[in-house]
């Protein structure tokens, strides 16, 4: 009998899967959240959120693909979006998990969309591999960690600068050797190419079915990918993404709400407001306000 398990889908492991500003950047140390949850994470993936992990000591397990892998501690992980993977840790383990949303990565390298291409697999490199350059990336990774946390002048910028020489530094390892993975599932592969989609189109006002055409399957199969991958229908999906941009035009633009509902394709402001309002819990106003 064909399995029915829901995939476990997180924003950060073991939070609820609500809509993340697209300029997301999270950091903490490996025990952090590791020990909260007895050294044990069970498989699951993130949507719209890709990350790194900086493991430098202790016989860490990666689970993926059903598989139990033997990392070559220290080694650099890189995990994309929407891929399958869980952990088992020693008590001793330590390292750093940079995680990040998909859409900053995009806008960071906009005008090099080459250097995005490291994000289309999981890949582990060894240190022993390239010892240089993964003393640089474990220097890069512990200067973002510090910027989040401390209130320096001109964060924001510092940060980008951080992010841009790490994703370059993993851009020039991805043309030599390393080990990758696919992922398992044709579920989280349909939904991966969902959200492409929706990246491509959501201002097409593409219905349903259109998206569903595009993937080759039905409408039907679309929202039963959805549940099972997300827990929620392709509509909640697409809104989300919609919702998402709708933040980041109050978060780092100067348009006012009309002129935000305008550019997402929205007929009137007020149903832009009212669907504000539902998802995030504040008017738009309010929620520019707060920033």
């Amino acid at each position: 009998m064909k399995s029915t398990r829901k995939i476990l889908n997180y924003g950060l492991y073991g939070e609820d899967d609500g809509p993340l500003l697209t300029d997301f950047v999270h950091c903490e140390l490996l025990e952090t959240r590791s020990r909260n949850y007895n050294w044990e994470i069970q498989p699951h993936l993130h949507t719209q959120l890709c990350q790194l992990f900086v493991l430098e000591s202790g016989e860490v397990i990666l689970k993926q693909n059903e598989q139990s892998i033997a990392l070559p501690i220290p080694c650099l992980l890189l995990i994309p979006e929407n891929t399958l993977h869980g952990f088992s840790y020693p008590t001793n383990a330590t390292g750093r998990v940079l995680t990040l949303s998909v859409s900053f990565v995009d806008a960071l390298f906009k005008s090099s969309p080459e250097v995005l291409q490291i994000l289309s697999e999981l890949q582990i490199i060894s240190a022993q591999q390239e010892p240089a350059t993964f003393h640089k990336i474990s220097t890069l990774v512990s200067c973002i960690h510090n910027e989040l946390f401390e209130e320096l002048p001109e964060r924001n910028r510092a940060l980008q600068a951080h992010l841009s020489l790490l994703f370059i530094d993993l851009h020039r390892l991805s043309g030599r050797p390393t080990e990758t993975y696919k992922a398992e599932s044709r579920s989280i592969g349909y939904y991966a190419e969902f959200q492409q989609l929706i990246k491509k189109f959501y201002l097409s006002k593409w219905p349903l079915s259109q998206y569903a055409s595009q993937l080759n399957i039905t409408p039907i199969h679309l929202n039963r990918i959805c549940q099972t991958v997300a827990g929620k229908s392709a509509s909640q999906v697409l809104q989300d993404y919609v919702i998402s941009m709708a933040r980041r035009y109050l978060k780092h633009t100067s348009y006012s709400v009309s002129e935000i509902a305008f550019l997402l394709n929205f007929e009137h402001p007020s149903y832009f407001t009212r669907l504000f309002k539902k998802n995030v819990g504040v008017s738009p106003k309010a929620f520019r306000d707060s920033q």
